[in-house]
């Protein structure tokens, strides 16, 4: 990963938190595996009747000191279930899951999916002295914020938000998507037949727009000619404008989608079918690569992140600032599909892969930067 150390800031005071003793709700804990077993740790009811972890996993074996050590290190994580989609929940509960199999420490991942509940959740695990708290999504970046400054001999982590990296006891992953979303647009500028491809964002805004000069430009270095079609989606019903805005596409003339709001793909992919188009998509556990009428898939290896933390934390390593996953250290990646994809396409991603790799090509900043070069083309964000 690329570390970038932020010198921290003076705050005038900080700000209070509760740290009164306090349980999640029954159905909103989810545990997750401790210690070296095989199988999850057996569930018990407290007197409450909600589900707590029994201690460690029994393996039946007795465990040496060093063993114990490694432990008596505790992790938990809370998951913003309003914000993330399911397969990145999946990805950040099967890192967690991956450091309690091989590093032998303890750990629970919490849901919540309102301020009120971030603060919930965070305050539970400060209460139950655990070593690293981490907090995922832009929505919880507050809430961490003011959890590490009320307690900063905790370890806290922020994932896929930078805004917290002037703390020392906060070490913030991003994921470098833009490097993605640039390949991808190489992809569908290469494959198109008629010339016109589309992109389906979730939201506008700041980050996703830099995701979305992106996408442009990686088209309009393949394709200069190329149209490209481009929608929102809004998130409370995305599965079904993601749809709608794959439909006007098609119905415009686009053979090349990008879907990258974290919608429902199974209509979308079948109506592309019916007309012979392509998607790329940015969801793996509803667009595989080898599935009919999927060109690609874009992912953040969100596993391997959490794994690394877990591991820094276990090291005694947390320095905090800012790990950049990235093409470089395969924090990113775009998987394409052997079976879909022309060879010629596939032999030029990953040569342009390499490029973006090596810095070779670099992509547009901002917005100014973007027209400077290919003109007014995005038309999100405005």
């Amino acid at each position: 990963m690329v570390r970038k150390q932020v010198v921290p800031a003076l705050f005038a005071a900080a700000m209070a938190v509760s740290l009164a003793a306090c349980r999640a709700p029954s159905g909103l804990r989810e545990t997750i595996q401790t210690g070296e077993a095989e199988s999850p740790a057996e569930l018990e009811q407290d007197e409450t009747g909600e589900e707590t972890t029994s201690g460690e996993a029994d393996t039946g074996e007795a465990e040496d000191a060093g063993t114990d050590a490694k432990k008596a290190v505790k992790i938990g994580m809370v998951v913003d279930t309003a914000e993330e989609e399911a397969f990145f929940r999946q990805s950040l509960q099967a890192g967690l899951s991956r450091a309690a199999q091989e590093l032998g420490v303890q750990v629970q991942c919490l849901e919540a999916g309102t301020a009120a509940e971030y603060d919930f959740r965070l305050n539970s695990l400060i209460e139950e002295d655990y070593d690293l708290i981490i907090g995922t999504g832009n929505e919880m970046a507050a809430a961490v914020r003011k959890a590490a400054q009320a307690c900063p001999n905790i370890q806290f982590a922020a994932i896929g938000n930078a805004s917290n990296a002037d703390l020392d006891n906060v070490t913030s992953i991003v994921f470098d998507q833009s490097q993605v979303y640039y390949l991808a647009g190489v992809v569908a500028g290469m494959t198109t037949d008629g010339g016109k491809t589309g992109l389906i964002f979730s939201s506008a805004g700041e980050n996703s727009d830099l995701l979305g000069y992106s996408y442009c430009a990686g088209v309009l270095d393949a394709n200069a000619e190329a149209e490209i079609f481009q929608q929102e989606a809004a998130l409370s019903q995305v599965s079904q404008e993601e749809y709608n805005s794959a439909v006007e596409m098609i119905d415009q003339g686009a053979d090349v989608i990008f879907c990258a709001a974290p919608g429902s793909l199974s209509e979308v992919l079948e109506k592309c079918r019916e007309k012979g188009d392509w998607i790329i998509g940015a969801d793996p556990s509803q667009c595989d690569p080898s599935r009919e009428g999927v060109l690609a898939v874009a992912v953040q290896n969100v596993e391997k992140g959490i794994f690394a933390l877990a591991q820094d934390c276990l090291d005694q390593q947390l320095q905090g600032g800012v790990l950049v996953y990235d093409l470089g250290n395969e924090g990113v990646d775009l998987l394409l599909s052997e079976d879909n994809l022309p060879k010629e396409v596939e032999k030029a991603a990953a040569e342009i892969k390499e490029k973006i790799r090596s810095g070779e090509i670099t992509l547009p900043g901002s917005r100014q930067e973007f027209e400077a070069a290919y003109g007014d083309v995005y038309q999100l964000g405005e």
